[in-house]
């Protein structure tokens, strides 16, 4: 029976009709062939993913090292694997995908083809939503809070991871709001002018500082000390003000008063105001006390008669008025002689 040889790239497949095991009738056979079975046929190349970070280039060997197959790895001889057009390798400038065909290549010089899916990452990526995710290499995560006395906008972006090397103007800091009371003092620790290590960064706040204003009020008065506070509807809630020492506002004039400011924080500061006093100064009426009666006392007679009847002054006075009528009868009678 003669012996098929099949041509450059086919195998015999054998016989059409199939052969007898013993010759009963005439017949005519004829030899099948089928295409010889490459090893691209036998083994399958698959080509995987790579990721690069904001500014790398991505080269062929990056590529090729991305390329597996199930080619018999002692064999003498191994697959070598090629990317079809370098031009197109990104460049690590452009942010987003790229698929980079290559080729495989057996040592029966059979071929494969596949592709590598090559990312360009952006020099920040947004991770508020998934802190969970691996860092990359080459970059760091960067952490804002907004702090004890402030808060950020609902939505805002506060974690991302940034490619070391970065400016911070390429960052999306967020902008925090003071609440009230307080105004914003920076950042702990401060921001950095490039992106080199991880951090937490928290926003420092300071509270609004109290100023005084002139308190008038009467003599006597004690003025409420948050009334010589000019900007109280600035300052934080629960905010305790009170005199350091009692204002004397007993006579009228300028006095000079200090204001203990608590904010709630237990921080204090002390504000000097003045208190202009106006008014009559209040007086104390004087009561005089009623002298108490002393009893009468006589001099002490001398060689008095004793008493008798009529007072002793009445009967003198009597004696007297009867005197001066008889000299005045016994003077007129003399008179009329005479003429």
């Amino acid at each position: 029976m003669p012996k098929a040889v099949a041509a450059n790239g086919y195998v015999v497949a054998g016989w059409n009709p199939a052969l007898p095991t013993t010759v009963q009738a005439a017949g005519t056979y004829t030899a099948q062939y089928k295409t010889a079975q490459t090893e691209a046929d036998k083994y399958t190349a698959t080509g995987g993913s790579l990721t690069k970070g904001f500014g790398e280039a991505t080269t062929e060997a990056d590529v090729i090292a991305k390329v597996t197959t199930d080619y018999p790895k002692d064999a003498a001889k191994q697959p070598t694997i090629t990317v079809d057009d370098p031009s197109k390798l990104p460049d690590g400038k452009t942010v987003g995908h790229a698929t980079i065909p290559v080729t495989v290549t057996y040592p029966d010089g059979s071929k494969d083809k596949t592709t590598v899916s090559v990312t360009v990452l952006d020099k920040v990526i947004d991770q508020t939503n998934t802190p969970d995710n691996p860092t990359p290499a080459g970059y760091v995560r960067v952490t804002f809070n907004a702090g004890d006395h402030g808060s950020f906008a609902a939505g805002t972006s506060t974690i991302f991871d940034v490619k070391v090397g970065t400016a911070l103007a390429d960052v999306p800091v967020p902008a925090a709001v003071a609440a009230k009371g307080y105004l914003i003092a920076g950042w702990n620790p401060a921001l950095p002018a490039t992106v080199q290590a991880a951090g937490t960064y928290t926003v420092q706040y300071k509270a609004v500082p109290a100023t005084g204003q002139p308190i008038t009020t009467q003599p006597g008065g004690q003025p409420d000390p948050a009334d010589g506070i000019g900007n109280k509807d600035q300052l934080p809630d629960g905010t305790k003000y009170e005199w350091k020492n009692p204002v004397d506002t007993s006579t009228p004039g300028d006095k000079v008063g200090v204001i203990v400011v608590t904010y709630p924080d237990g921080t204090k500061t002390e504000v000097t105001v003045t208190i202009h006093v106006v008014g009559e100064a209040a007086t104390t009426p004087t009561t005089s006390q009623p002298t108490a009666a002393q009893p009468a006392t006589k001099p002490a007679a001398k060689n008095q008669l004793p008493q008798t009847g009529a007072d002793h002054n009445g009967a003198l006075a009597l004696a007297g008025v009867c005197l001066m009528s008889f000299a005045t009868l016994f003077g007129f009678g003399e008179i009329r002689r005479k003429k």
